[in-house]
């Protein structure tokens, strides 16, 4: 096994990673316990040739026995962010964040899992150190704007998708980001052109169309944006974005009544899980003086996995 290797790390030096691969699983299997280290080789080598679940479930083996070590623990991270299994991920990157704090390689790696976490302060103080670096790759201004959109700067994270797609202007998933951006900005002559662009591209948009139809509405064109919502509800009858703000328009032109059917629509279809469904619900409760029932409606929210802005709020 010692000399299997050996001839697997010269192989991996001179650029053959495959071969490499044989003679590290060889050694691994001619061992009942086999050296941790074989496990690390092994698993960097799955991970070089894209195996990256039995590159994670090497190099779990091998932190399991040394947790300290930085060589493990990113590129474990990373294969793990690769198999869409970012809660593991998670604290694998912490930890190796805090072994090598200044480590683009690490820093670029848990900004999204940050973002995912809902953690803006950290992803955007990542960013900032990743700028100098970074500045000009579109998925950083990506990360960015969701980092501002988290944080409550609408503007700042429209900035940010718009330079984007000043870095990539073929890519359909920016430009929707922008137009989310622009019309949670208040930019709603803008995000309409844009909302418009993104479902003259992929017309089963549903999301486009929401965002279209609260634009439509804040530009004093009511007709048209319940016209969009119904042309979103044709396409997912399931999803409660519809109904809900159909809820939230209605209610804007005074009719609570009619207002309450259509938000606890949206509230079932959620299955009791939408924050924002329920907000729209309690405002409408309210309006009609149902106070108690309100109530019930704004405890249910706080019982959901909010984030501390929201939390702040429904308190």
């Amino acid at each position: 096994p010692a000399l299997q290797a050996e001839l697997a790390e010269l192989l991996v030096a001179a650029g053959r990673p495959t071969e490499a691969r044989s003679h590290l699983e060889r050694a691994v299997a001619a061992t009942t316990q086999p050296a941790p280290v074989l496990r690390l080789r092994l698993g960097l080598v799955y991970r070089e040739l894209g195996q990256h679940a039995r590159a994670a479930a090497q190099l779990k083996a091998y932190v399991a026995v040394q947790p300290k070590d930085a060589r493990a623990l990113y590129p474990l991270a990373a294969s793990l962010v690769h198999l869409k299994r970012a809660d593991e991920a998670y604290p694998v990157g912490v930890k190796a964040l805090a072994l090598s704090p200044n480590a683009a390689h690490v820093q670029w790696l848990m900004v999204p899992l940050y973002l995912d976490r809902q953690l803006h302060g950290p992803a955007r103080a990542l960013l900032s150190k990743l700028r100098p670096v970074r500045a000009h790759d579109p998925q950083f201004r990506q990360y960015q704007g969701r980092a501002r959109s988290l944080a409550g700067d609408h503007q700042g994270a429209r900035n940010a998708y718009a330079k984007a797609v000043t870095l990539e202007p073929q890519d359909p998933a920016l430009l929707r980001r922008l137009a989310f951006a622009a019309r949670r900005a208040g930019r709603y002559a803008q995000a309409e052109t844009l909302c418009l662009t993104v479902i003259k591209g992929a017309p089963k948009d549903y999301d486009a169309r929401i965002h279209l139809a609260i634009a439509r509405e804040h530009l004093g064109r009511r007709a048209a944006a319940l016209a969009t919502l119904a042309e979103a509800e044709g396409l997912d009858p399931k999803r409660p974005e519809a109904p809900l703000y159909r809820a939230w328009i209605t209610l804007r032109a005074g009719a609570p009544a009619q207002a309450l059917a259509l938000a606890r629509t949206a509230d079932r279809r959620a299955q009791g899980r939408s924050a924002h469904a329920l907000d729209v619900l309690a405002s409408i409760l309210d309006r009609l003086g149902k106070r108690a029932e309100a109530v019930k409606a704004v405890e249910r929210a706080l019982a959901l996995p909010l984030s501390p802005g929201d939390l702040r709020y429904f308190r």
